[in-house]
Formats: C-alpha cells, sequence, structure tokens
C-alpha cells in the first residue's frame, strides 16, 4: 500500500475562491494516501470554517483543527504536527495550488533517494486571478550547491517542501521554532547543521501566488533581519557552538527600527526602476548598498551566493 503522507496547511483569511482551489488541489492528487491536516486560525472567520466543514463532510482524510485565537503561521503548524501520522509530511499554504502530481513525484523522489530528508520542487509564479507570471523558478538542485550557499540565502519554496516524519523525533528539530518571517530558514539551517540532506527537484510542483497586498516593505526589511539573525546562528553551529536562539533577542531586533527609514526609501525607489529595466533596477541596487545597511547585507549575501554557485561543480 502507499504510504500515507501528511499534508499540513494553516488558514486565516485567504479569499475562498483561493482557499477551494487550494484544498481541492491537495484532495485531487494522483497520490491518493494522504492525511490532510488543516488549521483553522481565525476562529471568527465564519465563512472560512464553513467552507472548510463542507470539505472535511464530503472528504474523510481531512482533519479540521480550530485555535481558539490567532496564533500565527508557527504555532498553527506546530500545532498540525503534532496529529502527524504520516511516514511523510508535506507543506501548502491556503492560497497556493499543488499540481496534480506534486505528492506523486516528491514521494517517489524520497523512496528512490533515501539518502535525502527533505525535498522541495520548482514553482510557478500566479498573480491574484491566477494567471502565470513566470513559468518556472531558477532553483538549486545540486545538494552540494545547497549546503555550501544556505549560509547566505534560503533556497528552497517553503509551501513546496515534502519530508520525511522520522526527523521530528529528533529534539535539535522536531518543529518549528518562533522566528519570524524566516522559520522555514532556521529549520532547514538546522536540518543541514545536523546532518541531514535537503535537496529540490527540477519538476514544477507548485503555483505559487503572489499577491498584491503581499508581504511588505515593512515586512521585507524584518524579514532580512531575521533571516541575518538565522544566518548568524547557523555558522554558530557549523563552528561547533551553541546558536543561541533567544526569543527575547528576536524581539529586540524586530523593535530596532535604526535604518528601516532609508531603507523603505531605497526599496520603494528600486522597485520603481526593476519595474521600468532590470538593469537599472540592479544599478540602483548597487547604489542604494553604499547607503542602507540592510541594502548592502543582502547585496553582498545574494554577490558571494550567486560567484559561489558559479564555482562549485557537481
Amino acid at each position: 500500500m502507499d504510504k500515507l503522507v501528511s499534508v499540513i496547511m494553516s488558514t486565516y483569511n485567504e479569499r475562498l475562491d483561493w482557499l477551494s482551489k487550494a484544498v481541492e488541489s491537495i484532495l485531487n492528487q494522483s497520490y491518493y494516501n494522504l492525511q490532510f491536516l488543516v488549521v483553522i486560525d481565525n476562529p471568527q472567520n465564519a465563512d472560512l470554517i464553513n467552507l472548510l466543514k463542507k470539505y472535511a463532510e464530503e472528504d474523510k482524510r481531512i482533519t479540521l483543527i480550530f485555535n481558539d485565537v490567532n496564533v500565527g503561521l508557527v504555532k498553527s503548524l506546530n500545532k498540525a504536527l503534532k496529529h502527524v501520522k504520516g511516514e511523510y509530511v508535506a507543506r501548502m499554504d491556503a492560497d497556493d495550488i499543488s499540481l496534480p502530481d506534486r505528492l506523486e513525484k516528491q514521494v517517489a523522489f524520497l523512496e528512490n533517494n533515501t539518502c535525502y530528508d527533505l525535498v522541495g520542487g520548482n514553482v510557478s509564479w500566479i498573480n491574484e486571478n491566477d494567471e502565470v507570471i513566470l513559468e518556472k523558478n531558477n532553483i538549486i538542485t545540486s545538494p552540494k550547491k545547497l549546503k555550501m550557499v544556505i549560509k547566505y540565502r534560503n533556497a528552497l519554496h517553503h509551501p513546496s517542501w515534502m519530508f520525511r516524519s522520522s526527523i521530528l523525533n529528533d529534539s535539535r528539530v522536531k518543529e518549528y521554532r518562533n522566528v519570524p518571517l524566516a522559520e522555514d530558514y532556521d529549520f532547514t539551517t538546522r536540518l543541514v547543521s545536523y546532518g541531514y540532506n535537503i535537496t529540490n527537484i527540477e519538476d514544477v510542483v507548485l503555483k505559487y501566488r503572489l499577491r498584491e497586498n503581499g508581504i511588505s516593505i515593512s515586512n521585507t526589511f524584518n524579514q532580512i533581519k531575521m533571516s541575518e539573525y538565522v544566518r548568524k546562528m547557523y555558522i554558530r553551529r557549523i563552528k561547533g557552538l551553541e546558536d543561541q536562539y533567544d526569543e527575547d533577542e528576536m524581539r529586540d531586533i524586530l523593535k530596532d527600527c535604526k535604518g528601516k527609514e532609508l531603507f523603505e526609501h531605497f526599496e520603494n525607489n528600486k522597485r520603481g526602476w526593476m519595474s521600468k529595466n532590470i538593469i537599472y533596477g540592479r544599478l540602483y541596487e548597487m547604489i542604494s548598498s553604499i547607503f542602507s545597511k540592510y541594502h548592502r547585507m543582502v547585496f553582498i549575501n545574494c554577490t558571494i551566493y550567486k560567484i559561489k554557485l558559479l564555482f562549485i561543480k557537481g
């Protein structure tokens, strides 16, 4: 019998038509043997709850998990992980669309490549009207390259993950940590730190939705800070030191707004230049990195990342 796959998804205030497409894209998978764990993180959203209850009544593979109050993505995903029964765990977001053979392809990969513990996949980008913006994303499929460049940036699309549930038995991994806006990067760097193998498959497995009101510039500023925090923890671990994960320290980092105004000024202008001409946009990135500490941080890490990709073989 096919091994059970536990799909975990958290919902909050997604548009109902997007949520329906996300749910149906899992229920209509070519791989049938699955447990679909859906966490409802907004107990006040009656329309969303009623829609999901209807799906759960029609398909017993769905298990609804209700939060009494809004607790956020990390705690919701960890709550779902506690209910996992499958040998494999797949991530899903409530506004994306999994391709029909996604689970089948990822299960086959992990079955045929037992040395890997987590696999991501390629994605196409869609807008709010399901129109394809980019057919295929550039991803790294070489485990050697992934291990090298993860020190500088996240290289796996979180909603495309599938991993072996056995890794959750490792107390050093076991669940997501509360790293706002970078919980997935923290998860994968911990896996690599402790000897687990991660990779991507080249096949497109997911339609990744870009919202017009998606990650704001303010959140981008905080995401950069949190990613740098994760990166420093990772460097400490690979040196054999404790990573010193500290939620109080992270809260202080997020409260620190020094440089935010300058960052937002350059970010607003950069997006404008990018939309006109990508070459001008890249030049603007270089200029902004001279004046903005956080743009400089991103520019340096991305440059090192791209250089390493050019010279790493395998």
